[in-house]
């Protein structure tokens, strides 16, 4: 009905179209997905293809030279088992701790899409009746992913790290700031009301009759 020309090829914008192109014309059990569920010492993962049939159960590593490198083993024996033609890895973002894992990853050639914390809670509570409660976390990152809910695969690096940063401690110190002038009032408030005028840069009819007793 209307007269804007889409740019895009599907009905759901431009972020489905381009994972539907990553997907077109492939075997999709030769399509896998990797979950990883990030923690502070230990990390866990599995591999999935997209109709959800488990290639490798779920595994620990740790964020070190060895363990990343086990990892990227356990993942080209999957790809060479069954001669995958794409690969998406997946992480919840939560906390700090899932940030080194995609620099990590990344500065070895894989891309990691980050979902966000509550993607992954909509997800695990959808799967409450049916999965099992030790991989959960990993069942939810996983479906988050073939749903393509993930947000950036890159993480800010340099001057837009550190502009980031102190945004957020610029962000948390306005909070503070207003949290110490509404104390300010209310103890204002309570002991010296004839200085309300001033305190509120105001000249109203009630602070002239405090002001005047």
């Amino acid at each position: 009905m209307g007269t804007q020309k889409l740019t895009y090829n599907n009905i759901q914008g431009r972020k489905v179209s381009q994972f539907r192109d990553q997907l077109r014309g492939l075997n999709l059990e030769q399509v896998l997905f990797i979950p990883i569920d990030a923690a502070k010492y230990h990390q866990k993962a599995m591999i999935c293809n997209y109709f959800g049939d488990i290639i490798e159960n779920s595994f620990f590593f740790s964020v070190n030279e060895e363990g990343i490198s086990n990892f990227l083993k356990v993942i080209d024996n999957a790809k060479e088992e069954m001669d995958a033609q794409r690969i998406f890895i997946g992480i919840e973002a939560t906390g700090h701790y899932y940030e080194d894992i995609v620099y990590e990853l990344g500065n070895r050639g894989y891309g990691v899409t980050i979902i966000n914390a509550a993607t992954t809670y909509e997800e695990r509570s959808s799967a409450l009746n049916w999965c099992k409660t030790d991989d959960l976390d990993l069942v939810a990152i996983a479906y988050s992913l073939m749903q393509n809910k993930g947000m950036e695969n890159k993480l800010p690096k340099g001057n837009h790290r550190q502009l980031l940063t102190l945004t957020r401690a610029r962000r948390k110190e306005v909070v503070n700031r207003a949290k110490v002038r509404v104390d300010i009032r209310v103890q204002m408030d309570h002991i010296w009301r004839e200085f309300l005028c001033i305190l509120y840069g105001t000249l109203s009819s009630s602070c002239r009759y405090i002001g005047a007793r």
